[in-house]
């Protein structure tokens, strides 16, 4: 069972909307780039780990996106199963 569905970064959804406006000599051009593929490729690897979690039965319980507290630091879960 899926607690939640996981959905496309607000980020990565800020680097599309920018790369589709800046002009292809713009002088960061590249760099903007870059950081929108490392978006890219981690919410991709994010993306594979749920294909495998659809093939987990009725049993286990999915959640993407947790953000716990710990001794005041804020960290984040991509997936958890829980059994």
């Amino acid at each position: 069972m899926k607690l939640n569905t996981r959905t496309k970064p607000t980020s990565l959804k800020k680097y599309d909307a920018l790369l589709q406006r800046l002009r292809p000599n713009h002088p960061k051009l590249m760099e903007i780039e870059s950081k929108a593929a490392r978006e890219m490729y981690g919410y991709e690897g994010e993306r594979l780990v749920d294909y495998h979690t659809d093939f987990l039965t009725e049993d286990f319980t999915v959640v993407h996106q947790l953000t716990l507290k710990l001794r005041g630091k804020l960290f984040q879960m991509d997936t958890i199963i829980l059994s």
